[in-house]
């Protein structure tokens, strides 16, 4: 991964690829596009390091060739941040990459019985392709730049129904993204994004 993205430098390290930020040239260091360039990418490192044992490193490890499961996290999704830090296009954030087939028809909404739970429903098409009845359902969600990997879920394709219970997101706008791994948790799906409106829960 040798060469530049605009103030990125991409070089390899013992076989492991690397990113890193142009230093600016004694004319330009203080400008606007250098300093609006270091901010998203601070940003996204941040953003990375906050994934990387639970998602980043598990899910991207396999695909990054002479390169970190990190860096290639940062190079994907560095142009969905804008210089103040935060994250301006959540439909093209990238959370999770593979070759294992999404269901069709996914849907996620607010669940509407249960304060801060969503739903989320899909076709079943477990036997095509590689899709198994037994690939786990993954979820992340993010407000803000706050993301949280959701643990321990056992809903399974052939379910094609979940109902899942978010913490500390009433009356905020949830950023969904739903992927699914093989059981053995080494093939994962790309991810499908939503947008959920969280309800403010009732007083008691």
């Amino acid at each position: 991964m040798n060469g530049t993205l605009g103030n990125l430098i991409g070089g390899s390290w013992r076989g492991i690829g690397y990113l890193r930020v142009r230093p600016a040239n004694v004319h330009d260091k203080n400008s606007l596009k250098q300093q609006n360039q270091r901010a998203r990418f601070k940003a996204c490192v941040s953003f990375t390091k906050s994934l990387r044992i639970d998602l980043v490193n598990p899910v991207w490890e396999q695909h990054a060739v002479k390169q970190t499961a990190s860096n290639l996290f940062v190079k994907t999704n560095m142009p969905v941040f804008d210089s103040s830090g935060a994250i301006t296009d959540y439909g093209n954030l990238k959370i999770s990459i593979g070759s294992l087939p999404l269901p069709k028809n996914i849907v996620v909404q607010n669940d509407g019985t249960t304060a801060g739970a969503i739903r989320i429903t899909w076709d079943d098409n477990s036997g095509k392709d590689i899709a198994a009845s037994t690939d786990r359902l993954r979820v992340v969600y993010i407000t803000g730049t706050d993301a949280v990997v959701m643990e321990g879920l056992v809903f399974t394709r052939n379910e094609g129904l979940a109902t899942i219970q978010l913490a500390g997101v009433s009356g905020q706008t949830v950023h969904v993204y739903v992927f699914f791994e093989d059981e053995a948790s080494e093939t994962f799906s790309e991810s499908f994004y939503a947008m959920v409106a969280i309800p403010i829960a009732p007083a008691n």
